[in-house]
């Protein structure tokens, strides 16, 4: 349709068009034959970041709301479109676009203060109880008052209103406390689903709680119940071990170093920040004019180079921190950088579509402006790239919904694999380079065969983009796949059971999980996301091994100096050793009357020493099973036993109201401490071994 538009002026003006009957005709029979619209269409295609989701969304006549852009998407979108002059349909898509995430962001808006009404209706019942108590109270008093009132005639029944009333203002207390607890607990399994992390947090805080509540008196049972087990659910469904703040913007990407001391980090801060894996940070490296996307160590450790929006690639040495020097030669965003296996080349891509590589020392050729070579083929922006473990080949992802496999020595393409619906945002390579993984806005991974270029599997992994995919490197006790998502989730996927069993979710990021990186051994990943923040993740079981065998409450436990052992006190008057590692039972120790309330192992951990209701210690001999010798003093039972760090002092503590040291070579009381008036239950000498 004809308009009044200064694209569509020009066009008149040029003499190329004319305007008939309210539309636009070509004039121009050789313009006509030369940009005839197929060419056009490919044209576009190639220049349009998001040409495969507008010609889903115009083939299903504008109503598939699956393909319109979201998130990051969107913003590079928009962004791409403020400098170009765009077709009525474009600005209809993009306009779409934008009001389908408006809508997905005012519901999630409206779940949260749905969420927050709750919470909200908690805190007025809490509070309603409160209330209720006080009321309770203040008619309680007004009662009692008005019997003191009466005479001294009564003064017993008086006296005895006024304990009821201490007591009712005691209990008041207790239960409003005991209220909040619950309601803590609670608070925490309910965040355990989508921040285990915090969850920890809170119910390490509700368990302080519990325990103030009782030095004044003896909590419910049911509330210590509720607590523990918070606390439990917590601590056996931990899996995200440590949190590094720092960026203050979004985390693009993670990589730890190959020997896995350092990890980096690449943030649209424009910023990359070195952490120590406890979470310290070594320093930040700032030289970037815009945001970061990828970061990559060489294989030596000693150089990180990262791809930025500012259409440059830096090498820093990591000692010092410095830009050892700049690579210039992509025309625009820099998405992706990767270290060939040897470490003397490096393979990078960019929203210009291309591949290039360079030298990775210093001095020669493809060490600036100029690349060793560039790889063109894709029809949109080259998302990410990596090399095979062989460093045989490289890989690279695309916008144009493709994956392209080059031969890194001549340039040439070795294959196009097919199959994403959408954009293509991450690949990488199995450890045996035998398999290659890719991931897109799609929410699948695809799982190629190298060798014979064909589709092995597909996972339907998550329902929101996925940002990146890695396989955990060599040597892995489990080969797994871990996958980063918009949804705010990673997912592990176990690469021997497949088929059999469902990924793991690692739910812990506020928002989108842009990045992600094993370590060395495969232990720990590293994600990096919206929320500005690093997690580290253990992925190591910790679920407990039980250790059942004692026929009564078990009521302490300690393992030996070498943590090859644990020795077990119980109810049932034994005590009993265990292997550390698998869990089975070594032997059984007789000889106490009464429950066994404390052990200890010696520094040697060739004794150990068990305190006892029965108002005895015992030391053990663990090699050859026997007992040693009994001390006796203590005038009721012992709740603590515990040696010097020289081993050579024990001291005890216990129901009498007294702390006792002993002589472990010759049983002998050496010292009786007195002043404590209630019963001693915990005994310990300070690092320099004095009581």
């Amino acid at each position: 349709l004809a308009d009044s538009s200064p694209e569509q002026t020009e066009l008149r003006l040029s003499g190329l068009v004319v305007q008939n009957e309210g539309k636009l005709q070509i004039y121009n029979r050789i313009y006509a034959e030369v940009f005839n619209l197929e060419w056009v269409e490919k044209q576009l295609a190639k220049l349009r970041p998001y040409a495969a989701n507008f010609h889903a969304w115009n083939a299903a006549n504008f109503e598939d709301d699956s393909r319109l852009l979201r998130g990051h998407a969107l913003q590079e979108a928009l962004e791409w479109s403020k400098y170009q002059s765009l077709s009525p349909l474009d600005y209809r898509f993009l306009a779409a676009s934008q009001d389908l995430e408006k809508r997905e962001v005012e519901l999630a808006l409206a779940l949260q203060a749905e969420e927050s009404q709750i919470l909200v209706q908690a805190n007025e019942t809490l509070t309603l109880a409160q209330q209720t108590a006080k009321l309770e109270l203040t008619t309680a008093k007004k009662k009692a008052r008005k019997i003191i009132s009466i005479g001294s005639t009564i003064l017993g029944i008086s006296l005895i209103a006024a304990i009821a009333i201490q007591i009712q203002v005691i209990k008041t207390d207790r239960d409003l406390a005991e209220t909040k607890l619950i309601l803590a607990s609670v608070s925490a399994k309910t965040t355990l689903a989508t921040n285990p992390f915090d969850a920890l947090i809170e119910s390490l805080k509700t368990g302080y709680k519990l325990k103030q509540l009782e030095k004044s008196g003896t909590a419910k049972l049911d509330t210590r119940q509720q607590v523990i087990s918070a606390l439990q659910q917590a601590i056996y469904s931990i899996r995200e071990r440590d949190r590094l703040d720092g960026h203050q913007a979004v985390v693009r990407s993670v990589v730890f170093s190959p020997d896995g001391k350092i990890l980096a980090s690449g943030s649209e801060d424009d910023t990359v920040k070195l952490w120590k894996p406890d979470g310290t940070l070594i320093r930040t490296l700032v030289g970037h004019r815009d945001n970061l996307w990828t970061v990559s160590f060489s294989p030596d450790g000693k150089t990180i180079a990262s791809a930025s929006d500012d259409a440059t690639i830096a090498l820093w040495n990591v000692d010092s921190g410095a830009i050892v020097r700049t690579l210039t030669g992509h025309k625009g965003w820099v998405r992706g950088v990767s270290f060939a296996p040897d470490g003397k080349t490096i393979a990078s891509s960019g929203s210009d579509g291309t591949v290039k590589l360079w030298n990775a020392a210093d001095g020669g050729a493809g060490t600036g402006a100029l690349p060793l070579r560039t790889f063109t083929g894709h029809r949109g922006w080259a998302t990410s790239v990596t090399f095979s473990p062989d460093g045989g080949a490289i890989a690279s992802s695309s916008s144009d919904r493709t994956v392209k496999l080059w031969n890194p020595a001549d340039g040439t393409e070795i294959a196009t694999l097919k199959g994403h619906a959408n954009a293509v945002r991450s690949v990488s390579f199995s450890d045996d380079g035998k398999t290659l993984a890719s991931a897109g806005e799609d929410g699948l991974v695809k799982l190629w065969d190298v060798q014979n270029l064909t589709l092995r599997q597909t996972l339907r992994a998550h329902n929101r983009e996925i940002w990146s995919v890695k396989f955990s490197p060599k040597g892995s006790n489990n080969p797994t796949l871990a996958t980063a998502s918009e949804d705010g989730t990673v997912k592990l996927w176990n690469l021997l059971q497949l088929a059999d069993i469902e990924p793991q979710t690692l739910q812990g990021h506020s928002g989108r999980v842009a990045g992600l990186s094993f370590n060395p051994d495969g232990r720990t990943l590293a994600t990096g996301g919206t929320d500005r923040t690093v997690r580290l993740w253990s992925l190591t079981s910790i679920e407990p091994k039980v250790l059942e065998s004692h026929r009564s409450l078990v009521l302490s436990a300690s393992f030996s100096p070498d943590g090859k052992t644990i020795a077990s006190g119980s109810k049932d008057r034994t005590v009993k050793l265990w292997n550390a590692q698998n869990g089975s039972e070594i032997e059984t120790f007789f000889g106490h009357q009464g429950i066994v309330t404390s052990i200890d192992f010696s520094p040697d951990g060739k004794i150990l020493a068990s305190a006892s209701g029965d108002r005895t210690i015992k030391l053990w001999n663990l090699e050859s099973g026997t007992e040693i010798k009994t001390f006796s003093g203590h005038r009721s039972g012992i709740d603590s036993v515990v040696f010097s760090a020289d081993g050579k002092i024990l001291a005890s503590s216990g129901i009498d109201k007294t702390v006792k040291l002993w002589d472990a070579a010759t049983g002998s009381e050496i010292e009786t401490f007195k002043g404590h008036r209630e019963r001693v239950r915990s005994v310990r000498f300070s690092p320099d071994g004095k009581p």
